[in-house]
C-alpha cells in the first residue's frame, strides 16, 4: 500500500485532473525533483499542467511537491498528434525535516525537453535547464521548538536540473 499511496494523494489533490480524457502519469528521477510521481493533463494542444511530489528513501522526512507548466512547440513525426519538444517551467518546494532541523526552499525551474514515445500510450521525458532559489531556510530544533539558523545555507543560487520520467498517458 505505501507505494500506491503518492499517486492516491495527487488523484485526490487534483480531482479535476481525474476526469479529463487526456490525463499523464508519470515516474522519474530528477535535481531537484528527487524521486518522484506525478499526474498531468492538456489543458490545450500546446499547453500542459501538472503536479508531482519527490523523495528519496533516508531517515528525514523530505519531500518536494511541484506545480508544473510545458509549452509544446513540435510534434511528433511518427505519432502526428502527439508533442515532442517542450519548454517547462516548474516551481518546486522543498521541505526537510529531522530531529535537530528543519529546512524550507522553493525552486523555480526553467527548462526545455523532449518526449520520446515508445508507442501511443508511454514513452520517456528528459529535460534540462536551470534551478533559481527563490526561498532557503533553515530552523534548528532545540528542546522542541523552533530557532531560525543565520549561518550560511548551501542550497542559495542557480544551478543545473535534470530530470528523467517514464510516462504513461491514460
Amino acid at each position: 500500500m505505501k507505494a500506491h499511496k503518492p499517486l492516491i494523494v495527487l488523484l485526490f489533490l487534483c480531482p479535476s485532473l481525474a476526469v479529463t480524457q487526456d490525463l499523464k502519469l508519470s515516474l522519474g528521477a530528477g535535481i531537484p525533483d528527487l524521486l518522484h510521481a506525478g499526474i498531468s493533463t492538456s489543458i490545450s494542444d500546446k499547453n500542459e499542467i501538472g503536479f508531482q511530489i519527490g523523495t528519496i528513501p533516508i531517515e528525514n522526512l523530505l519531500l518536494t511537491p511541484t506545480l508544473e507548466h510545458r509549452l509544446y512547440f513540435k510534434k511528433s513525426k511518427e505519432h502526428k498528434t502527439l508533442n515532442t519538444w517542450f519548454f517547462g517551467q516548474r516551481v518546486s518546494f522543498y521541505y526537510e525535516r529531522s530531529d535537530e532541523y528543519r529546512w524550507t526552499m522553493v525552486f523555480l525551474n526553467v527548462s526545455v525537453g523532449r518526449n520520446m514515445y515508445l508507442g501511443e500510450k508511454m514513452g520517456i521525458s528528459l529535460d534540462t535547464g536551470i534551478v533559481a532559489t527563490l526561498h532557503d531556510q533553515q530552523h534548528r530544533i532545540s528542546d522542541g521548538s523552533e530557532v531560525e539558523d543565520d549561518s550560511p545555507t548551501t542550497g542559495a543560487g542557480i544551478f543545473p536540473n535534470i530530470r528523467v520520467q517514464f510516462f504513461y498517458r491514460l
